[in-house]
């Protein structure tokens, strides 16, 4: 196991753990342990983090689709939908006094009603989007792993403290 597998490992093993994290705790882990708590909390990385599984997702979606031949779009509209009734009562002046006048008026929302709708896809493009998507994918692993081993340098040789104060 490589040192980056290992430091995510253990990320995710203490991931549960920053919930009730206290400077206490992090002075009874290693210097590479809160290094790895600090760093996966980045903004920066987090960002690259999401930007790596949109990537893979939109890759696993495209070869789902060339395998299938199409693809299936979500495709949303808003009606008003008729909810239920209600009674309204208005006083109406009259020749001959006032007279109380109820109606039964219906209740509308406003609904989003999804459906899936299947389309065809264009095997080439999809390959087109594939080939893209795993470029910007490789170039996003490695922009993560340059700022996770630069942030791991720097903040493994901070004291239990100074690393608190940046988790």
């Amino acid at each position: 196991m490589n040192l980056l597998t290992k430091m995510v490992f253990l990320a995710v093993l203490m991931g549960g753990l920053t919930a009730c994290t206290s400077l206490r705790y992090f002075e009874t882990l290693t210097p590479g342990e809160r290094a790895v708590m600090v760093c996966e909390r980045q903004g920066s990385i987090r960002r690259l983090d999401a930007d790596i599984n949109r990537y893979g997702r939109l890759i696993r979606s495209a070869r789902q689709a060339i395998a299938t031949g199409y693809r299936l779009d979500e495709v949303c509209t808003h009606r008003e939908v008729e909810v239920g009734t209600k009674t309204v009562c208005n006083t109406e002046i009259t020749s001959i006094g006032e007279q109380r006048v109820c109606a039964e008026e219906r209740e509308f929302a406003r609904k989003r009603i999804c459906s899936n709708v299947r389309s065809r896809v264009d095997a080439a493009t999809e390959q087109s989007n594939i080939k893209v998507w795993t470029q910007e994918l490789a170039s996003s692993q490695s922009q993560r792993t340059q700022r996770f081993q630069a942030c791991f340098a720097e903040v493994s040789t901070l004291s239990a403290e100074e690393a608190y104060r940046r988790y």
